[in-house]
């Protein structure tokens, strides 16, 4: 079984057009793509957008508030880290553990559980910087 397969077919039509874009997306801008598949409804495409997320398929950039595909196996406690050109608004997806790591020791030390991170930097991409 692929991990498609466990997504039930409303999940699936909506990351499928998550990652047909090549950059963050709104919900409003996803549920007009859904629509050709006929999700229409805001609901389910936020109930999708949530299970996509919490199955580590999806993230939310809050500071923009869009959404995008997940580029990384890296979930279920994991650090995501976004970088985010200001020019042009291109997104790279890293991951790091030893960042992780880190982070589990700082919660630790006021007893909380940290459940998963997702830290957004914004500056100038290589080619924007050029």
């Amino acid at each position: 079984m692929t991990k498609l397969d466990q997504l039930s077919p409303n999940h699936r039509v909506v990351y499928q057009a998550l990652k047909k874009f090549d950059k963050p997306v709104t919900a409003y801008e996803l549920i007009a793509e859904t629509g050709r598949q006929g999700i229409t409804a805001p609901p389910t495409v936020y109930r999708a957008l949530e299970r996509l997320i919490a199955t580590g398929r999806a993230h939310r950039l809050e500071s923009i508030n869009a959404f995008i595909a997940c580029a990384h196996d890296h979930h279920q406690g994991g650090s995501a880290l976004f970088m985010i050109c200001r020019s042009c608004g291109d997104i790279a997806e890293m991951e790091d553990r030893t960042l992780a790591r880190r982070l589990d020791k700082l919660a630790g030390q006021k007893a909380f559980s940290r459940e998963h991170t997702a830290i957004e930097m914004r500056g100038l991409c290589n080619g924007c910087s050029a």
